[in-house]
């Protein structure tokens, strides 16, 4: 439900325009925010996990020059090499998401 709203703000993601990526980016921690403001305690620790990740994938793109698609892959793949817990915190997104869904379906 929630899951696919964030999934759609970042469809097309692509870290070699930054500019671009850092408005999906921070669509996306606003949303992963209002997320965490009413999540139950069970996906709380890998919303915190996606937040942070977002963050520092914001943090590492701000100071990227626009068009240095080069600088900000390096950035991105950076970013992810030092946060190895985020697909596994997706994955248990997505998982709890179907459930909820499939519930309330």
């Amino acid at each position: 439900m929630a899951q696919e709203g964030l999934t759609t703000t970042l469809d097309g993601f692509d870290p070699s325009d930054p500019e671009t990526a850092l408005d999906q980016l921070r669509s996306a921690r606003v949303a992963l925010g209002d997320l965490l403001d009413a999540a139950p305690a069970e996906v709380r620790d890998d919303l915190e996990i996606e937040i942070d990740y977002v963050q520092a994938l914001i943090d590492a793109l701000e100071p990227v020059e626009p068009g240095d698609a080069t600088e900000a892959a390096l950035q991105v793949q950076s970013v992810t090499d030092a946060h190895p817990g985020v697909d596994e915190a997706a994955a248990n997104l997505a998982a709890f998401s179907e459930r909820e869904c499939a519930a309330a379906g």
